[in-house]
Formats: C-alpha cells, structure tokens, sequence
C-alpha cells in the first residue's frame, strides 16, 4: 500500500513536472511566433485557416471551414493523419498550435510514442517540435514511466534522442533512484551510460545533498561520476558547504575541478570571503591554488579592483609555461574591460618578473586597440625595453590586424620603423582568410613590407607575387577529382 501510495506521488510530481516544463515551452513558443506576426491583417486571415476548434462536450473535435475531418480517440488513423497534414501545412499560425497539440495527443494516445518520429519529421520548427513532442510525452510518462522508456527506445534519429531526455528530465526529477535503477539495466551499453549520467545530472540539479549520501549505493561504473556531479552542483548553491566535503577528498582530479567551482561561484557572490577560503585552505599542490586564486581575483577586480590587485601582487609566482607571471596580469586583463586608464596607472606597480611585464602590457595595449585608441596603444610600447617593444609591438599588431584590419592597412606607412611594419604585415597577412577585409591588390602592397621568400600561415605563393589561401587550393582540388572520377565513370 505504501509503494502504490508512492507511485501515486511520483506520478503526481511528474505530471506538475511536465506540465511546467511544457507550459513553458509553449509560452515559448508563442512569444517567437507572436513576434514574427508583425501584420495584424495576416493574423486575422490565418485565423480563418484554423483546421480544429474546442473539443466539444463529447470529446471529438469539431471541423475548420476547410474541411478538416473531426478527430477523437474515435477517428481512424487516416483522420488524424490527414488533420495533421492539414495543422503542418501552414506552420507559421500561431492559432494551430493548440490544434496541432490536440491532434498530436490523441494520436499518440492511440498509437503509442512510436509517432513521435512522424511528429518530428513534418515540424520544420524545432522549437514548435520540442514543445509539441514535450507535451504529448506528458501523457504516456503519467502512465507507466518504464512503458514511456521502453518505447522511446525503439525511435530512430533525433526524435529518440529528445524523446528520451524528456523522459528521464521528468521521471529522475521525481524518483531518480527508480530512474537509475531502470536505465541501469539497459542491454544496450551506449544507452546505459548515457542514460545513467542523464540521471545523475538531473538528480544532481533536483538535489545535490541527497544525491551525495547516496553515493555509496550507486552502481560502481557511475559512482565516481555520481560524487563529481553531486559535489559539483553543492559548490554551485553552498560553496562553504562543499569546502567542507572537499576536505575528506583524496582524487586530485576532482579536488582541482572542485576548487574551481567552490572559487567561481562563492567570488561571484562574496568574493571577499572566497579569497580569504582560498588563501588559508590547504590545497594538494599550489598550483591547484594559484588557479582558483586566478578566478577569484577575476570576479574580485569587478568589485574592489585596488586590493585585488595588492593581493595579487603579494603572491609568489607559481605557474609555468605560458602563465609564468605575476597574478597581477589576472587583474590588469579583466580591468581593462571597465576602467582601462586604471590599469594602465597599475603598471609601474607591477613586478619584473617571468612574463608579468610582457603580459600586463600586452593586455592593456590590446584594450587600447579594441577601443580605436591606436596611438596611445603605440605610445604605451615606448616604456619597455627594445626586446620588449619588439614583443609587444608584434602582439599589438596581430590584435589589429584581427579588430581593424582596415584601419590598420591605412596606417601601415606611418608606423615607427620598418620592425613595426613587418609585423602589422604579417598580422594582416595571417588573419585576412578569416577577415576578408583586403583585396588582392591590397594584399599585394601588404607584402612589399613582408622579407622575401616570407609565406604566410594558410596561404601560398600564386606565381604573380600574390599568395592563395591553402583552403582554396584545397577546395579547388577537390572539385578537379571529383569531376575527373565522374568522366572516369562516365
């Protein structure tokens, strides 16, 4: 008596689920609709079309003015296919889509889930189909949610694929171990996994905590999953809750993915408290520290940018590589966003030490460039070293070449010497098959500064002093086979 009082509740949950979930949808997709009717009369005249009314008393649908047969759990499936044919001719009525909705329950209520894949092949609209195959879904999860797996299993193409997340979205949110237990027993070992980590994600969304403490009961193939996914989703909504799960953790893996979660969310609502988390926990390696520090000092810039960057500038360099640099550069990179003058005044303050100098600058010179502030970009280059300007001038120039490409080829013949002018050169020889901003006659004039024999990335010499992108000449190739294999053929 408790199981079937069980079932009742979980039935009941999913309907409140679905139904939402649905609602939604269609809300949806009507606002989309609604904004496309930009002519009052075309809605009017639409209006007209409408192949099915209200269900009257009985249940049966009544007929449009075109004709349209009346359908009820009575009509043969000839009816409801010729109702439906009608419904999708004219997609872009917002006033079928009720219709549309009453024709595609009672026909799957007839049939099965099995015509969802003709459901799904004669909507054009995917946002019109999801909502449409969500709501008839609705019906056959209330059921029997193990019938609605069984049978969403046996649909082909995208139409199972949907039909089955919507199945275990609805059935994991109100009985996810039911859900797990069924899916978990899948012949299919594709399905299974797939199924099983759609489960725990949607049980890890619903409730991370319960989901935790069940950890040790689930199957071992997910278990791990399960913690990473559980722990993940409580850094998300109670990151000093996770910092305490974190601490009995021992696979550095996941305490690194977890350090990064605990310090992107908890910065983003008291980034203070976070930082001071993160400079006293006790961390497997300090570079799993330094990069959780890097995103606090990210969001804490927004909010107090001076003590970011003081406390930035106090920590040791820990990082290799590419990120060989003071964390200062973390708060002069996002600074620049808001208040580019301030992090300009911040780089007399910085430290000269592995790439900090290179990389601060480099970022600031950038914003000036995405700003139009060209001139002031060329002029923060002069404060550096001459091995530092050529590196920083080389930097400045490829952001050009990609933000301004234009305005760039115009400036080309006043840039401080012929370095500069190389540089700028190659920056708009390397980004120009992205940008398309040159012609063939100004990338010509482009390769009068570039040294001979210089080729740039993704081009070729074309024999005329000019170069062709290697994808043409690809693409060229390819149709020179392919027409050479079809005479062959022929």
């Amino acid at each position: 008596m408790a199981d079937r009082n069980l079932h009742k509740a979980s039935l009941v949950t999913i309907g409140a689920v679905l139904g939402a979930v649905v609602a939604l949808a269609l809300i949806f997709v009507i606002s989309i609709l609604t904004n496309v009717q930009t002519d009052p009369s075309s809605a009017n005249d639409q209006s007209k079309d409408t192949p099915l009314d209200e269900s009257d008393s009985s249940g049966a649908f009544l007929s449009g003015p075109d004709g349209t047969p009346k359908v009820s759990m009575a009509s043969p499936r000839e009816d409801l296919e010729a109702a439906w044919e009608a419904l999708t001719s004219n997609q872009s009525n917002i006033a079928q889509i009720e219709s549309l909705l009453k024709v595609a329950q009672i026909w799957i209520e007839k049939d099965g889930i099995e015509v969802i894949d003709q459901i799904s092949a004669t909507l054009t609209d995917t946002t019109v189909r999801d909502a449409v195959i969500a709501s008839v879904i609705q019906s056959v999860v209330l059921a029997d949610p193990q019938a609605a797996l069984q049978q969403a299993l046996e649909l082909k193409g995208a139409s199972r694929q949907f039909a089955l997340q919507a199945i275990i979205q609805v059935w994991a949110t109100a009985d996810p171990q039911a859900a797990l237990a069924s899916v978990s027993i899948l012949e299919s070992r594709t399905d299974r996994k797939t199924l099983q980590e759609r489960v725990l994600r949607v049980w890890a969304s619903v409730d991370p905590q319960e989901l935790f403490k069940a950890v040790e009961s689930l199957p071992e193939n997910v278990r791990m999953l399960g913690l990473e996914v559980a722990l993940i989703a409580i850094s998300r909504k109670l990151p000093e809750e996770a910092v305490k799960l974190m601490a009995d953790l021992t696979d550095r893996d996941l305490i690194d993915k977890l350090s990064k979660e605990i310090a992107t969310h908890w910065s983003q609502t008291d980034a203070h408290t976070a930082l001071e988390w993160v400079l006293t926990n006790e961390f497997p390696t300090d570079v799993i520290q330094a990069e959780a520090l890097m995103i606090v000092l990210a969001n804490l810039t927004e909010k107090d940018p001076e003590f970011a960057f003081q406390t930035a500038r106090d920590q040791p360099i820990v990082l290799r590589g590419q990120y060989y640099r003071g964390l200062e550069v973390t708060v002069i990179q996002h600074l620049v966003e808001s208040d580019i003058d301030a992090a300009q005044e911040m780089l007399a303050q910085i430290r000269n030490e592995g790439l900090t100098v290179a990389h601060a600058y480099s970022e600031v010179g950038r914003a000036y460039i995405r700003n139009g502030e060209f001139d002031q970009a060329l002029k923060l280059g002069e404060r550096l070293s001459e091995r530092g300007q050529r590196n920083y001038n080389g930097s400045l120039m490829y952001q050009w070449a990609l933000s301004d490409p234009e305005s760039l080829f115009s400036a080309l013949e006043g840039l401080p010497n012929e370095l500069v002018k190389e540089q700028a050169a190659r920056g708009l020889m390397r980004y120009n098959p992205e940008t398309y901003a040159l012609s063939d006659r100004q990338l010509e004039k482009v390769a009068t500064y570039l040294p001979e024999g210089y080729t740039p990335p993704g081009l070729i010499p074309d024999g005329d002093g000019g170069f062709i992108s290697t994808q043409v000449l690809e693409d060229t190739m390819n149709v020179i086979f392919l027409n050479s294999s079809q005479l062959l053929e022929e």
